[in-house]
């Protein structure tokens, strides 16, 4: 559409002005240009031989060719063999990540991978050493106590030893060398001389016995410190985790799948980072409870990289888990973990924790009947199917996927390449896969 020439109004003496004649002739080519560059555009937006979806006819029609089903699963590649790195215990049974290497970057053996915080433990351990040291200086004192204590009671024996010695003299006189009332007074001071000397020799033995067991007690309990302040020491140094193999250090995650960073607080014995061994790297995929009936052991997959998308792997269903399980981040399904072995590695772009896509092939079927999945029904034990101005049928079917289910011609002698179909309708529910 050619647009209106704008004539240009005469100026006060009856001329027109020469720009407005310039605006005339640049308009209708200014607007032509417009409308040719949108149309350009429009067509450089629009994909270039796009396939359209397929005439209604034939997706209402049975085919015949061959077939191939394919489920595809999202997985990971994951390290059978790694070494861990784990949160020591301590007395808190929990601390803080100070300082860890970053994720993805590659340590020797003998390289520190985590540092926790130490703060309280250094606490503990101040403590621990001020404990010891009192209880060693309480241990010495109580030493110094029992030698004074040991000196003062050897004193009391020994005046006892000789006052006894004395009174035992004083008591051989013969009875008629002396007065019988002097005699009776020496032996009675000799019997009391033998009770105070016993008394002294009992009471030695009792306070140096007791204060022995106070400096042994002492000296358990030092002991006891030395072993927690050793403890706890090594401790200081266990908060320190340092690689034993070399290789890339992968973050651990907590319990809601969240990978651990710097100033977390972790409890004992949780997995903090590990170091995979990449010779023993395996795709970790997920199947849900409906569908594990299409997949076993020995099926031939094809992996893709989501990071190389160009460097197709193979890979066969290795192992299936016998149970279920649920994945906090998927909702409440519950999903089957499938291993995944691949027919060769590549450590130098292969990383733990990369997204995998998983293409599980199923068997190859030739010469079967193609049936569209939208024209069956499913009533829960098999698939109905309806030909145009026919009876429901039941299909022998050998396979399907989201699309297509595959019958074999000879089980369905009613269907053949190119039937019309209809809609099946509602049919009764028999329970089962859904």
């Amino acid at each position: 559409m050619i647009p209106p020439t704008i004539e240009p109004k005469p100026g006060p003496q009856g001329r027109t002005p020469s720009w407005l004649h310039r605006l005339a002739r640049l308009v209708p080519v200014a607007v032509a240009g417009v409308i040719l560059a949108v149309g350009l555009s429009i067509g450089l937006l629009l994909p270039r031989n796009a396939p359209g979806p397929p005439p209604l006819g034939e997706r209402t029609r049975v085919s015949r060719g061959s077939f191939r089903s394919t489920i595809v699963l999202t997985g990971s590649l994951a390290a059978l063999r790694s070494e861990e790195f784990k949160v020591p215990i301590t007395d808190t049974y929990r601390v803080q990540i100070k300082w860890m290497v970053k994720e993805g970057d590659s340590v020797k053996p003998g390289d520190p991978v985590v540092r926790f915080d130490t703060a309280s433990l250094a606490s503990s351990i101040e403590t621990a050493r001020e404990s010891l040291k009192s209880k060693l200086e309480e241990k010495a004192q109580k030493e110094a106590e029992y030698a004074n204590q040991k000196f003062e009671l050897e004193v009391e024996v020994r005046k006892a030893e000789t006052d006894n010695r004395q009174k035992t003299l004083d008591a051989s006189i013969p009875e008629d060398l002396e007065s019988r009332y002097e005699h009776d007074r020496k032996q009675l001071e000799k019997k009391k001389s033998d009770h105070a000397l016993a008394a002294a020799r009992t009471n030695r033995t009792v306070k140096l016995a007791e204060i022995e067991s106070q400096i042994r007690t002492m000296a358990i309990e030092a002991g006891e410190l030395e072993a927690k302040l050793w403890k706890l020491e090594a401790g200081l140094d266990g908060l320190t985790l340092v690689a034993g193999t070399g290789g890339a250090v992968i973050y651990g995650s907590d319990w809601s799948g969240r990978k651990f960073q710097v100033s977390d607080t972790v409890y004992a014995t949780q997995t903090v980072a590990t170091v995979p061994d990449l010779t023993s790297l395996r795709v970790e995929a997920w199947i849900s409870e409906t569908r594990i009936q299409r997949i076993k052991p020995g099926q031939e997959v094809d992996l893709m990289l989501d990071a190389y998308p160009d460097r197709p792997f193979k890979g066969t269903i290795a192992d299936i888990s016998e149970s279920a399980e649920p994945v906090r981040r998927w909702g409440r399904s519950n999903w089957f973990r499938v291993e995944i072995a691949m027919e060769r590695l590549e450590p130098e772009i292969m990383k733990p924790g990369m997204s995998v896509r998983c293409d599980v092939r199923g068997p190859e079927l030739t010469d079967v009947l193609l049936v569209p999945l939208e024209m069956t029904a499913f009533d829960g034990k098999s698939f109905r199917v309806r030909p145009a101005g026919g009876e429901v049928l039941e299909l022998a079917v050998q396979d399907y996927d989201d699309f297509t289910v595959a019958a074999g011609t000879a089980d369905n002698p009613s269907l053949k390449a190119g039937t019309a179909l209809a809609p099946v309708g509602d049919v009764p529910d028999r329970g089962g896969e859904t």
